[in-house]
Order: structure tokens, then sequence, then C-alpha cells
């Protein structure tokens, strides 16, 4: 079974770990992608005012790719 955890290093150095709630995972995949695609609505529009086409590979998480 997977699950997330957040991992955070304290000021004395000591290394913290909780697991993440589902809620919170959510919230964190939800503004993943609303953060891709804005930019992706940014890049179209801006293709679009200046006349140029838009090249890219659907159905593959930009994570995957390297480009997020």
């Amino acid at each position: 079974m997977n699950f997330f955890k957040v991992v955070v290093r304290n000021p004395a150095g000591d290394l913290l770990e909780k697991r993440l709630p589902l809620d919170a995972y959510l919230q964190v995949v939800a503004a993943t992608n609303f953060k891709q695609r804005t930019r992706k609505t940014l890049e179209y529009f801006h293709a679009d005012r200046l006349n140029y086409a838009v090249i890219g590979t659907p159905n593959r998480l930009e994570y995957d790719q390297g480009s997020s």
C-alpha cells in the first residue's frame, strides 16, 4: 500500500516524519494540477496571439518528463 509522508528537519537537526492525511494529499495534487493547467493555458494564449503552434506530448505526466 502506497502512502505519502511529510519529512522536515528542525533547527536542531532532528528529522521528523509524519504520514500525510488523504485530504492534505488531495490538496497537493489539486494545486499541482492547477499550476500545470495554468501554465499551459498561458502558453496556448501567447502562441495563439503570435500565430505560433504549441508542440507537446499529451497523456504523460510532466513530472515524468522532467519539466515540472
